[in-house]
């Protein structure tokens, strides 16, 4: 199995560990996502790199399936990579299937319900944008909520669940 070694031309700027797979992605500002997974000698390796970025990338998450990553960035813009299945002597790949571009300004923070079918996103903007997933599988936009407050931005947002 080939792998790429751990080399990163920018220094990282966010992290999602799988919670299923024991592998993780991680952003830079080198503008793109990789996979890492643990191989048998208990060193880690790149196994995919997700390229097609134009800027820094600000966060990671995964849904809860593990199936799609969503990444935003310092263009404004929202990505949703979705896993490709391949052989199953191969490992998955992902490839960019959505590109939000709600936002105004820089997307600094992503969140999901639990059941993966609600998405919040926090930005530079001062707003907080609220997705739903559709029947078709799309992320369509349900709410803007503006935050007035002179000179704050959103930086981080987090779904509670009761």
């Amino acid at each position: 199995m080939s792998f790429h070694q751990l080399k990163l031309v920018k220094e990282v700027t966010c992290l999602y560990f799988s919670r299923k797979n024991n592998c993780f992605i991680s952003g830079s500002r080198d503008k793109t996502l990789r996979l890492w997974k643990e191989f048998s000698n208990s060193e880690w390796g790149c196994i995919q790199i997700l390229e097609g970025n134009s800027f820094c990338i600000n966060c990671v998450i995964m849904n809860q399936y593990e199936d799609q990553i969503l990444s935003s960035r310092d263009d404004n813009k929202i990505k949703v990579w979705m896993q490709v299945s391949l052989l199953s002597s191969q490992q998955p790949q992902s490839k960019c299937y959505q590109t939000l571009q709600d936002h105004k300004k820089d997307v600094y923070s992503l969140s999901l319900n639990q059941a993966s079918t609600m998405l919040v996103s926090g930005s530079y903007d001062k707003t907080i944008i609220i997705y739903d997933m559709d029947d078709q599988q799309q992320w369509k936009l349900k709410q803007v909520i503006q935050n007035d407050y002179e000179n704050w931005y959103i930086q981080y947002v987090q779904l509670m669940i009761n």
